[in-house]
């Protein structure tokens, strides 16, 4: 134990990060996730020693969860103890934002992302979080720069524009199917930000709900082919356009 982690044990207080990190420390199915990748990851040899797997694996679900870049993570590692403590390391061995690039373009490289994911996915179902009677559908858009000033002279040819409401946007867009009554994800897509999200739905759940919530993006859903098979019961929001006033009469209570 250091003196950094005595200093964490000592503290009578706990911050709500510190309190984030235990939890996520004991629910986590690290050994199966470090299963995953280390098929591929690089043996200690003649040249530098790697990190450990599971000090990486760590700092990149770090990453996801605190939405932070290379060089942010590294300077969070120096400077934020209960992060350092979480990963396993100490202040004099830290990977460098290089270091955490090689990782996550290792992951894509061998497309463990979403190996990743099902692992995670198959721990929650069988610890019984994922109740699977309902599953609320949703899409976000990520923004992506638009400027053609690099290297290639040209936009990310996997972005692509789309307007919301008066206001362009330049990206890709997340689709996910969430339980509904963990709000636990069960399903993730990314496409170009034009694709409608009415057209995901499909690639969103897993057949066994009962009902499917969304919101008024997904208006005409019940219609499509795809899902004339499906026995759910469909509850979409209604576009802003077509909404009045409510009036105390029965047809309106409905």
């Amino acid at each position: 134990m250091t003196f950094t982690d005595l200093e964490l044990a000592a503290k009578k207080k706990r911050t709500r990060r510190e309190i984030f990190l235990t939890e996520m420390d004991q629910v986590m199915p690290w050994a199966q996730l470090e299963a995953v990748i280390d098929p591929v990851y690089p043996k200690p040899g003649n040249g530098r020693r790697p990190y450990p797997l599971s000090a990486m694996l760590r700092v990149y679900c770090l990453q996801h969860w605190y939405s932070l870049s290379d060089p942010a993570m590294e300077e969070s590692l120096y400077e934020i103890a209960s992060m350092r403590q979480f990963a396993g390391l100490s202040l004099d061995a830290i990977p460098d934002e290089t270091t955490l690039l090689n990782f996550r373009h290792l992951l894509e490289k061998h497309q463990l992302t979403h190996a990743l994911f099902t692992a995670i996915h198959q721990h929650l179902c069988d610890k019984g979080l994922m109740l699977k009677q309902g599953t609320i559908v949703d899409a976000t858009l990520i923004h992506a720069p638009s400027s053609t000033k690099n290297a290639q002279g040209e936009r990310d040819p996997d972005m692509h524009q789309t307007k919301k409401g008066n206001q362009w946007y330049f990206g890709m867009k997340a689709h996910i199917g969430v339980d509904a009554q963990s709000g636990l994800v069960h399903h993730v897509a990314g496409t170009p930000a034009n694709v409608a999200d009415v057209t995901m739905v499909d690639q969103l759940l897993h057949g066994e709900e009962i009902d499917v919530f969304g919101d008024a993006g997904f208006a005409g859903v019940h219609k499509r082919a795809e899902h004339q098979s499906r026995a759910v019961r469909w509850w979409i929001a209604m576009r802003p356009g077509q909404r009045k006033a409510l009036t105390d009469s029965a047809d309106d209570r409905q």
